[in-house]
C-alpha cells in the first residue's frame, strides 16, 4: 500500500523525468532510488490526481527544450566556427568533420524553413526561429537590431 506521506511533487517530476530520459537518468537528477522511480509509475496508474500532475510537469519539462533551442543552436553553431577556423585543412579526419558540420547544419536550416512555414501555414506565426540567426551573417533573414539574434 502507498505511503501516506507520499510527496506528490517529486514523485511527478520522477515520472515526468523518466518518461523524456529514462528511470535511471531521472533518478539520478532527482537523488532518488531507481525503485522508487518505478513506484511511482505505478502509482500513476493508481492515482488520477497525481497522473494529473505528471501530465503538467510533463509538458513543462517538453517546453523547456523548445525554449531553449534557438540558444542550443546558436552556441553548436560558434562552437562548429571556432573548430573548423582551428582544424588543420591538409588533414582528411578534420575534413571529413567540417564536411560533416556542414552537412548538418544545412538540414538544420531546411528544417527551420520547413517549420517556419509550416507554422506560417496554420497558425498565422511568423519565423518563430529568428533569435536562433545572427544578423552579421549574410542571407540568413536574422531580424534587424533584434539582441536575441546576436551572439557575437
Amino acid at each position: 500500500m502507498a505511503s501516506p506521506h507520499l510527496d506528490e511533487d517529486l514523485a511527478a517530476s520522477a515520472v515526468a523525468l523518466s518518461g523524456l530520459y529514462g528511470v535511471k537518468r531521472a533518478a539520478a537528477k532527482l537523488g532518488i532510488h531507481v525503485q522508487s522511480v518505478k513506484r511511482y509509475r505505478q502509482l500513476m496508474l493508481q492515482r488520477p490526481e497525481l497522473r494529473a500532475k505528471v501530465e503538467e510537469k510533463r509538458k513543462a519539462l517538453e517546453g523547456d527544450w523548445a525554449h531553449r533551442l534557438p540558444g542550443a543552436i546558436r552556441n553548436s553553431i560558434d562552437f562548429l566556427e571556432r573548430a573548423s577556423d582551428d582544424a588543420d585543412t591538409k588533414d582528411p579526419s578534420a575534413i571529413h568533420a567540417v564536411a560533416g558540420a556542414l552537412k548538418i547544419l544545412t538540414e538544420v536550416a531546411m528544417s527551420r524553413r520547413f517549420l517556419d512555414a509550416r507554422l506560417k501555414d496554420h497558425a498565422g506565426v511568423s519565423r518563430p526561429m529568428d533569435a536562433a540567426r545572427s544578423p552579421d551573417r549574410p542571407g540568413d533573414g536574422a531580424a534587424e537590431g533584434d539582441p536575441a539574434a546576436s551572439a557575437h
